[in-house]
């Protein structure tokens, strides 16, 4: 039986359009996620070696429900799925030192986040009853899904608490690069800044990734657009899958534009 014998017209021109751009928009229940993993098994089938295939989605489970699929289409082709948050731990796992981390450095979630501005808030004689740690956690946070550095935020503050909020974001981004660690919104800003400042680098995966895949792509935010157009920029081998009316993360930054 041919990978193509289920498809509909229009999921079979999806499937086989594997080279160049392509936007796939389609409602619930319509089958994007089955057109992009037999689209993945079809580019497999066409020659196209599993290891220069990047598949990226948004959540843990989405990417386990990817690869069981893929799996059962191309047993033991071990490809890169995975979401974008765990695609930036394994890419800084290599290339750490590029931008003064160990290999090593620990990843903080939002109970050590806020427990780490706490600590600085007092440094700077900030009174909680101002502005709490976990707003100024939820503001950085915020700022950095959208690309927005210390320096650019500070640039823009100018009441009082934005501006106490901009000199916790910079000391908290030297603090947590004194203890060697990242939190869960560097895994997506970090290999922005290691392949804005290393072309060498980029390069590197450019020629590692040939082809890229995002599904569910109404959710993505500046730096996620940002990073796969960096990586896509050079074959233009992307598609990408996605239902606007589905986007649900604009709480941290997704933009449908």
């Amino acid at each position: 039986m041919s990978l193509l014998d289920s498809l509909n017209p229009q999921q079979r021109e999806a499937v086989t359009t594997i080279n160049g751009p392509l936007l796939v928009l389609a409602g619930p229940g319509s089958g994007k996620t089955r057109v992009i993993t037999t689209r993945i098994a079809y580019m497999v089938e066409q020659g196209i070696p599993a290891y220069r295939i990047l598949a990226m989605t948004f959540t843990n489970k989405a990417a386990g429900e990817m690869r069981a699929r893929v799996e059962k289409l191309v047993p033991g082709s071990q490809m890169h799925i995975s979401t974008f948050h765990s695609f930036g731990a394994w890419l800084m796992r290599r290339e750490a030192e590029v931008l003064g981390f160990a290999k090593d450095f620990s990843i903080y979630d939002t109970d050590d986040r806020d427990s780490l501005i706490k600590r600085l808030m007092k440094e700077l004689n900030i009174e909680s009853a101002f502005v709490t740690a976990s707003a100024a956690g939820y503001a950085i946070s915020d700022a950095k899904n959208r690309g927005i550095t210390p320096a650019y935020f500070a640039s823009g503050a100018f009441d009082p608490k934005t501006k106490a909020i901009a000199e916790i974001y910079e000391k908290y981004q030297g603090a947590l690069k004194q203890a060697n660690a990242m939190d869960f919104d560097d895994l997506l800003v970090m290999p922005l800044e290691l392949f804005h400042k290393h072309e060498d680098v980029l390069d590197k995966y450019r020629n590692r990734f040939t082809h890229f895949l995002i599904d569910e792509y109404q959710d993505t935010n500046t730096v996620q657009y940002q990073v796969a157009n960096l990586l896509a920029r050079r074959d233009k081998n992307i598609c990408v899958t996605g239902d606007p009316d589905q986007s649900i993360y604009s709480w941290r930054g997704a933009d449908i534009k």
